[in-house]
């Protein structure tokens, strides 16, 4: 039987232009085969439960620093199949989700009934149907390198959240397709964006950086691949100070001033 994201390639690898492959990206993770087996598929064996737990662990330590309090809104867009709402499980927040994707909402609804308590609704960070300034918290986790604008993200979200609020989402630094021609039809177009220009762009919509933490030093889609032993030894170097800056991807944190 063919893998979901198989099929799924050979429709992007059919389009020409980047909005089209937007298009069928939408499509494609409105599946719900894809939506169903995507955790599985993604963080499969044990690079993949890895790359998953190292995930979930540097939002929950960076909303940690960011001296969470108890009793907080905080919105998670796009919300995927639910992956960080277990920071629910170890403090009150109410979470509220958008997703472009009905099936991804259709399945945190099946799959986190008991643990979410906000509200699932089908926009993107573009579009939030939220009043200015509501929100305590906002997570973005694995779609901004999916974005060329980063001052129309980083503006919805200021308008959102509270004063101190705190904004977390991650960034790639560098991948091999990057360096491919045309390597935008294997999963879709990516856009990097420098320290540099975060720090300003930020800066500019009232964002205070609090912390950063830099993670992986292989593209993330290679992790699922890599055995026990080879990724304990990843794992040893991943761990030592002069890696960072090799690492492929950075979480942020910022609290809006």
């Amino acid at each position: 039987m063919d893998l979901p994201e198989k099929k799924g390639l050979d429709k992007i690898m059919d389009k020409k232009n980047s909005k089209d492959i937007k298009n069928i990206k939408i499509e494609y993770y409105s599946r719900n085969d894809v939506v169903e087996n995507y955790d599985k598929f993604r963080f499969s064996g044990a690079g993949g439960f890895y790359e998953d737990s190292k995930e979930k662990e540097t939002v929950e330590e960076l909303l940690n620093k960011s001296n969470i309090n108890r009793n907080v809104l905080l919105l998670d867009c796009p919300c995927g199949t639910g992956r960080m709402f277990h920071i629910a499980n170890q403090e009150n927040i109410k979470i509220h989700a958008c997703d472009r994707s009905y099936a991804m909402l259709k399945y945190i609804k099946k799959n986190f009934n008991k643990k979410f308590s906000g509200n699932a609704l089908n926009t993107d960070i573009f579009n939030l149907p939220f009043n200015n300034c509501v929100f305590d918290y906002m997570l973005s986790i694995r779609f901004i390198f999916h974005l060329p604008d980063l001052e129309k993200f980083l503006g919805e979200a200021g308008r959102i959240l509270k004063k101190d609020g705190v904004l977390i989402f991650d960034t790639i630094n560098w991948s091999p397709k990057f360096l491919i021609p045309h390597g935008k039809i294997l999963s879709g177009e990516m856009f990097y964006h420098s320290a540099e220009r975060i720090k300003n762009v930020s800066a500019r919509y009232g964002f205070e950086i609090i912390d950063n933490s830099h993670c992986f030093i292989l593209p993330s889609f290679v992790y699922k691949f890599i055995p026990d032993f080879p990724l304990k030894i990843i794992k040893w170097i991943e761990k030592k100070n002069w890696v960072k800056s090799f690492m492929t991807k950075t979480f942020w944190c910022m609290k809006k001033k």
